[in-house]
């Protein structure tokens, strides 16, 4: 009988493990498809043509300038350093 409840222990934790593995997966995903549309265009203004430059931090998110990089460094702030 301990056996048994130490099995059913043993397939909760997998479980549990194997559901926090797919949400960490999924959310890796959603991540990934975000960065993935903000990397053709400038991360301010949205500008797609021209030279766009990558944040020199994260290196994901790209700008068409230093201007429209310095507007938006306060909201990219904490994003940056997630990455």
């Amino acid at each position: 009988q301990k056996e048994q409840q130490e099995q059913r222990k043993q397939k909760e934790m997998q479980r549990q493990q194997h559901e926090q593995y797919s949400s960490e997966c999924k959310q890796t995903a959603e991540t990934a498809r975000a960065t993935s549309s903000r990397a053709r265009a400038c991360a301010e203004c949205g500008k797609t043509d021209g030279g766009l430059q990558r944040c020199g931090g994260c290196r994901v998110v790209r700008y068409c300038s230093a201007a429209c990089q310095r507007k938006a460094w306060p909201a990219h702030k904490k994003e940056c350093k997630q990455v």
